[in-house]
Order: structure tokens, then sequence, then C-alpha cells
């Protein structure tokens, strides 16, 4: 069995502009190129974003679930049956929205005890 890499290690980066997504990854290079090629953007189509360090520990509020950081998303997958590693998509924020949302917390909220 592979050894897990330390959470210590991971860091969070936000993709974007006035909407971006908030990944899990072990640098800053590695969360541009899994984003790019997840999403099926050109390198050239990147350059229109910007890229930033997003607080691992900040909590924000993620609808119908609950207020989390980043760290606590990353504590969580690991435990999924169906996690294969990093890098992640920890959350999303829209600029229309004043809260954030991920695809994990969609169907993890009966879980959610806040």
């Amino acid at each position: 069995m592979a050894k897990k890499k330390e959470n210590s290690v991971l860091s969070a980066y936000a993709i974007g502009n006035e909407n971006y997504e908030v990944i899990i990854s072990q640098s800053k290079e590695i969360a541009w190129y899994w984003f790019r090629d997840n999403a099926g953007y050109t390198n050239e189509q990147m350059k229109k974003f910007n890229i930033w360090a997003f607080d691992i520990e900040k909590k924000v509020y993620i609808k119908n679930y609950k207020e989390v950081s980043a760290k606590e998303i990353v504590k969580e997958v690991q435990e999924l049956n169906s996690f294969t590693g990093f890098p992640i998509v920890a959350f999303e924020k829209s600029s229309d929205q004043e809260y954030f949302t991920n695809w994990y917390t969609s169907w993890n909220a009966e879980d959610s005890k806040n």
C-alpha cells in the first residue's frame, strides 16, 4: 500500500477571477496544470485566470453543509472509499453567491452534524 502524503505538504490555491475554485495540491504549479487539464482549458485560456494562495485554515460556509476549512475537507475526503489522491477541488465560489459550493458536500450533507 502506498503511503499517503502528509497533510502538512498540502496547500490551497484559488484559481479563477470573480468565480473561482479552491484546489488542494502539493504545489501551485501542480494545481495550475491539474485545473487546466481537468477543466479542458488551453494554456492561452489559463492566462485569463488568476491563481493565488488560499488560507487552508480559513473557514467558509458551504451551502447546505456547514462552515468548514479546506484543511477539514482534506481530512473528510481522505476517509472516503473513493479517495484516490490529490489534487482535489475543496470548494468553489461564484461571484453572485455569498456562499461556497462543492460536489462532495452536495451528497454528503445528510452526514453533517451542523
